[in-house]
């Protein structure tokens, strides 16, 4: 869920991932909130202006508990990660449909 940093108040509850969440990070703008769980090929990029809406998936193999965190390059134009096959993966944060 997401609450409110003022009173602790419920703002919204978002649904999308398959395990526990792991990982969260924000955009530089506070637009969009990344997420990426545990036993949960996906990072989800949600639209922090219109909670609950998912704006981008980026799909990656991950095949174990463990957590595999992800982060951005400093121009924050990139998301990067890696997955249970050994790999490191990048993507256009404006077009996750290619690694």
């Amino acid at each position: 869920g997401i609450y409110g940093d003022m009173n602790g108040e419920l703002i919204a509850v978002l649904h999308g991932h398959v395990g526990g969440i792991t990982h969260i990070q924000f955009s530089p703008d506070g637009n969009q909130l990344y997420s990426g769980a545990r036993k949960d090929g996906m990072i989800l990029c949600w639209d922090m202006r219109n909670l609950g809406e998912i704006l981008h998936t980026f799909q990656r193999h991950v095949g174990t508990n463990q957590r595999i965190y992800f982060d951005f390059d400093p121009s924050f134009t990139t998301l990067v990660t890696g997955n249970s096959n050994g790999h490191v993966l990048g993507w256009d944060i404006n077009d996750p449909s290619t690694p």
